[in-house]
């Protein structure tokens, strides 16, 4: 069964299915099949291919839904791939991000409203991931190192390990 489709990297990072203008998510790994499902909730539509995704062996593409846009597969393939290197160089501001990929793909007709959101979605990356970094960075067994580094956890002006209450807090 030869249909063209075309893979593509969905908004959390995992590995989509286009086909026909539908875009399909995994659904189940087999050992001799991959099975996916469309995006849209409630459409039956499902799709199998072979184990290493390169050509489809089943279909049934019988959709209760319009094909998603051209420029909304576009614009996601735009923002995972900015997201992606975003989170790869923590230091590069997000607009020089946006304008390299922009470059790269000239055939991309994008608004305002499109590039407004794909900045936003790199700034969140970015946050997330520098937040990780310092997470992992500061992570601390030993309570003594910790209190060492100052990291020692304080709670309403009491050190921890103590039963006293501060006179502050006593009614």
């Amino acid at each position: 069964m030869e249909m063209e489709f075309q893979k593509i990297e969905t908004n959390r990072g995992n590995t989509g299915l286009l086909c026909q203008g539908h875009k399909f998510r995994l659904e189940r790994k087999a050992k001799t099949y991959t099975s996916w499902q469309c995006t849209i909730k409630g459409c039956l539509a499902r799709l199998k291919t072979d184990h290493e995704q390169e050509n489809i062996v089943w279909s049934r593409l019988d959709h209760n839904h319009d094909p998603v846009s051209a420029d909304s597969v576009t614009r996601q393939i735009l923002r995972t791939e900015c997201k992606r290197k975003a989170a790869e160089n923590l230091t590069e501001r997000p607009s020089k991000v946006i304008m390299k990929e922009i470059v790269s793909k000239p055939d991309t007709d994008l608004v305002p409203k499109d590039l407004i959101a794909i900045h936003f979605v790199i700034e969140c990356t970015i946050i997330w991931r520098r937040g990780e970094y310092f997470r992992e960075m500061y992570e601390v067994e030993d309570l003594a190192t910790a209190e060492s580094l100052s990291l020692g956890r304080k709670v309403a002006g009491e050190m921890v390990g103590t039963d006293e209450v501060p006179e502050h807090l006593e009614m």
